[in-house]
């Protein structure tokens, strides 16, 4: 069921993350809300760290197995952490895939405030 609820919120993340990535390569067939790009953003940073914090529990739990691990190696225990190691992985890289779909690309003409290589030395780039 954990899987399963990680794997819903990954796609509904990818999803979201989608919409915001048409818009803002060129679909714009009507203005896309603000707020709606903020909260795809909030959601893909959520997602990222949920798959974090999922990673280094289950990591932990198979690291505390290594003692045991030739006699538990096929126990349904084991198989859970790696299943869900794996899809915490998978979280933690749309949720980074998303957070570049919501940037913000540059202004044209804005070539002032430009550092030595191109960039804004305060900045990296708009998060939306």
């Amino acid at each position: 069921s954990a899987l399963g609820s990680m794997a819903v919120i990954a796609v509904v993340t990818l999803g979201l993350g989608i919409r915001v990535l048409r818009w803002r390569t060129g679909h714009r067939a009507r203005m896309l809300d603000p707020i709606f790009a903020a909260r795809t953003l909030v959601l893909a940073h959520a997602c990222a760290y949920a798959g974090a914090v999922i990673l280094g529990w289950h990591g932990g739990v198979i690291a505390d197995q290594i003692p045991l691990l030739a006699s538990r190696a096929g126990t349904p225990a084991v198989e859970t952490a790696l299943l869900l190691i794996g899809g915490s992985v998978i979280m933690v890289a749309i949720g980074f895939i998303v957070e570049r779909f919501c940037r913000i690309p540059p202004e044209e003409g804005d070539d002032e405030g430009l550092s030595e290589g191109g960039r804004t030395p305060d900045t990296e780039g708009g998060l939306a």
